[in-house]
């Protein structure tokens, strides 16, 4: 695996340097980003392509060649690093707010199949209505993640070329999962929010 690595091509440097002002964009506007009043329009987003796909458009096809392969940039090693150190905080974290997630479960009505308190990148909870319980949490400044769209993520991905066939659960669970946040940064008084808007809209929900 060593001799593979070192025997692949390092990015083009414009994609790295791509890469690093998309970090110091979220360095800027970190706590825009993630606070509660933002409502997902202002931020720089694929659209406008300031930011990098997760997936281009030939994998979405199915087509994956070895020139897809490359060595990661020295520059981008460095802050994953660092990253890294603070990983047992992080999940401590989001351990700790999932655990306040779980305690609210049957008292705010949550339909969620999670059972304990994991560190998970975002809480899912299934809904009857999810667009309409998205819209409400948007009117209070909370944007509500909704992973996935589908069965099979991003949208327009070609389901018979990536060999997918249709799981009628997966697709109906991907009609109704939304999710609560859980990055770290989330204050207790930001949970606290959270659940409130959800009482409003549970019992349509």
């Amino acid at each position: 695996m060593e001799t593979y690595q070192l025997s692949r091509p390092y990015p083009n440097i414009f994609w790295t340097k791509r890469q690093l002002f998309i970090l110091f964009l979220l360095t800027l506007f970190i706590n825009l980003l993630f606070s509660l009043f933002w409502q997902g329009n202002s931020f720089p987003s694929r659209k406008n392509k300031i930011l990098l796909v997760s997936c281009d458009e030939k994998r979405k096809e199915g087509v994956f060649t070895e020139s897809m392969v490359r060595r990661y940039p020295n520059a981008l090693a460095t802050l994953a690093l660092a990253q890294l150190t603070r990983l047992e905080d992080y999940n401590s974290r989001r351990s700790d707010i999932v655990s306040a997630y779980l305690t609210a479960v049957k008292t705010k009505h949550i339909h969620t199949s999670v059972k304990e308190p994991l560190p998970l990148l975002r809480f899912p909870v299934l809904v009857k209505n999810k667009q309409q319980v998205k819209a409400h949490f948007a009117q209070q400044g909370i944007y509500l993640g909704d992973w996935y769209t589908q069965a099979i993520d991003p949208r327009d991905v070609q389901m018979s070329c990536v060999q997918y066939e249709h799981c009628s659960m997966s697709d109906d669970i991907a009609r109704h999962i939304i999710n609560f946040p859980t990055y770290p940064g989330l204050t207790d008084a930001d949970i606290v929010k959270i659940l409130e808007v959800w009482s409003e809209v549970s019992n349509g929900s």
